[in-house]
């Protein structure tokens, strides 16, 4: 990749600061942050003001200051001394702030309307509200950092202590197969081991009980995965526009310079140096697209993995709630005829059950490999 000179810079700098309109404002300031100002604000301001980036796609917003403040309650309303509105560009509230204010907010469009009101009693320091383009690597960490969460919620929710339960429930039936071989003489431990089944019955239960919360989870987690994905593919296809975009420029300016059209040689020089800076750009654009790419290829692998391993849950759960049932008959049976043999020879699904307790490890230990694959993915 070739790197850019301090005269390509430059030039870039001045064709962004042609970019944006020089009536174009991204600050809205008051009190100590105004200029010339060091005070705090005035009382009866009604202030409104558009802050836009043109072009933009989403806008980051910085808002710090202190407005005075005296509502006891949550909700800020007319009544509530001084405060600060924001508004989308489809005129959608997106904050009132009031007190001491140190937010940070993403915001979709190119622009932002901020009203301020402070009535006739006190006032206080002020508050300055700034935006910016957001930048890909911003919007690449936050998808990143849902996705992590998702993996989180499908490894943790719900499945955590239920695996300590049915581990130790199966090593609890080992430990009755083994003092029935051991034991020539069951009638003295056929109550002792028809409380253990009865104990492992309801432990199942309870866990098998667990299953629509579970599963409802795994299908909201699922719908937050397809959002990523599609903001992933929206954030690929912007790449590709911006690419379109500074090929065409490219090739555009080159034509141009081998023309020889230009008969100034500051001009030439200015056309040379933008030859150079949209080839910088372009092989920017392509590297952003290559990591997006492999990230979108990321998440279709993890989703076929979660809905395997959310259908292995499902079976799990599933067993549980057969064995639940088995175990409670077994313990009956065992009371009743006075014998533990046959119940417990019976008790066929423990094949079943360690097979799949075998699997959703296998499961989990794929997705925590790609956990720490995507942590360690920077753009």
């Amino acid at each position: 990749m070739t790197l850019l000179t301090p005269a390509q810079w430059a030039y870039l700098l001045f064709l962004f600061i042609v970019m944006v309109p020089a009536n174009s404002s991204t600050t809205f300031v008051i009190g100590k942050y105004a200029q010339n100002q060091t005070g705090h604000y005035a009382n009866n301001l009604r202030l409104n003001k558009i802050l836009r980036i043109p072009g933009a796609d989403e806008l980051e917003v910085t808002i710090r200051g202190k407005i005075e403040k005296c509502c006891q309650s949550r909700t800020i309303t007319k009544k509530c001394c001084d405060y600060l509105t924001i508004y989308d560009s489809n005129e959608q509230e997106v904050a009132k702030l009031s007190g001491l204010i140190n937010k940070h907010l993403y915001v979709t469009g190119s622009a932002i309307r901020v009203t301020f009101r402070s009535d006739g009693r006190t006032t206080d320091e002020g508050v300055k509200v700034t935006i910016a383009t957001r930048l890909p690597a911003s919007i690449f960490n936050e998808i990143k950092s849902q996705l992590l969460a998702v993996i989180e919620q499908f490894l943790t929710f719900g499945t955590t202590e239920a695996y300590i339960k049915i581990r130790y429930n199966l090593q609890s039936i080992k430990t009755l197969h083994t003092t029935l071989i051991q034991r020539e003489e069951i009638e003295g431990i056929v109550n002792e081991i028809a409380e253990e089944l009865l104990a492992i019955g309801r432990s199942y239960q309870e866990i098998a009980a667990m299953a629509p919360d579970i599963m409802a989870k795994h299908q909201e987690q699922f719908n937050v995965l397809k959002d990523l994905k599609s903001k992933t593919l929206y954030n690929i296809e912007k790449i590709e526009q911006q690419q379109q975009k500074y090929q065409g420029l490219l090739e555009k300016t080159q034509q141009e310079v081998n023309s020889n059209q230009l008969n100034n040689s500051l001009e030439e020089q200015k056309n040379q140096f933008t030859v150079g800076s949209y080839d910088n750009i372009l092989q920017t654009l392509y590297a952003q697209q290559a990591i997006w790419n492999k990230f979108y290829e990321a998440q279709e692998m993890l989703a076929q993995k979660l809905k395997n391993y959310s259908h292995k849950i499902s079976i799990l759960l599933y067993i549980l709630n057969i064995n639940a049932q088995l175990y409670e008959q077994a313990a009956n049976v065992a009371l009743l005829h006075n014998t533990t043999i046959v119940s417990l020879n019976n008790l066929s699904h423990l094949t079943e059950l360690q097979k799949i307790m075998t699997e959703i490890e296998g499961s989990e230990n794929e997705i925590t490999q790609w956990l720490s694959k995507i942590e360690q993915t920077q753009l």
